[in-house]
């Protein structure tokens, strides 16, 4: 008989599968410890736990999972988000979170989105849609980044197929919108991230520009622009070509 509870000795809690603790979850439930779980579940191991379990079984047992699928691109994290109420899936995600730090490109984050969203719609999948988070209060788990309503095809299947066939899906749209903005972006473009402490962001802006026209001084064509992405990082793009040999 499939069983699941959580672990309350552990802090914080961790979901239990037929008696087995899995490590890197985070598992609750009604205070009184009765009722459907939320669970999270960081690593593949103590996902495939749950997720291999049919997606109608999970549903007589929990409100929410969130669970981390392995990362497409080292800067892209990819999580999947399915909430139940208590017989069936409500809402089911794709969820792909950016990771600034990592981010590197000829393009900013905000223009990879926008070209993810017109892939997208352009391939018209029956079953899958985009969802930006700043317009889906449904998504909880993004922070900044951009997600895929899916629809689970056979409740009856095992959660880990439908994860799979949709990721599958949905990746080679993700490899497309980059290979389309990689081939528009100019050869002399460069884009760099900071990410700038709020007391000094004024201040290091404005020595972004300062820079700019320092190129500028020594003979180099240059344009800059200091642009806001996800209300903390900065994307600085610099254009330059040499008017003359620089000679020491």
């Amino acid at each position: 008989m499939l069983e699941f509870g959580i672990d309350r000795d552990n802090v914080p809690p961790r979901l239990v599968v037929n008696g087995r603790i899995l490590e890197s979850s985070l598992a609750h439930n009604h205070p009184k410890g009765t009722g459907p779980i939320t669970a999270s579940l960081y690593e593949s191991a103590d996902a495939s736990a749950v997720t291999s379990y049919a997606t109608e079984e999970l549903a007589q047992h929990f409100t929410e999972l969130t669970i981390a699928l392995d990362r497409p691109w080292p800067e892209l994290r990819l999580w999947a988000e399915v909430r139940f109420d208590g017989e069936a899936v409500v809402s089911a995600h794709l969820v792909f979170v950016v990771d600034p730090e990592r981010w590197a490109g000829p393009f900013s984050l905000f223009d990879f989105r926008k070209s993810v969203e017109e892939v997208a719609k352009r391939n018209g999948v029956s079953g899958l849609n985009f969802l930006d988070h700043r317009r889906d209060d449904t998504i909880t788990t993004v922070l900044s980044g951009f997600a895929f309503a899916i629809t689970i095809r056979d409740p009856t299947q095992a959660l880990s197929k439908e994860l799979t066939y949709w990721t599958a899906v949905v990746l080679p749209m993700l490899d497309h919108a980059r290979a389309v903005l990689s081939a528009e972006a100019q050869r002399d473009t460069l884009v760099t991230l900071f990410d700038f402490p709020p007391a000094l962001s004024t201040a290091c802006e404005q020595y972004l520009l300062y820079f700019v026209q320092f190129l500028r001084d020594l003979g180099i064509e240059a344009e800059g622009d200091v642009r806001h992405r996800a209300n903390r990082y900065c994307s600085v793009f610099g254009r330059t070509k040499a008017r003359r040999p620089l000679t020491g």
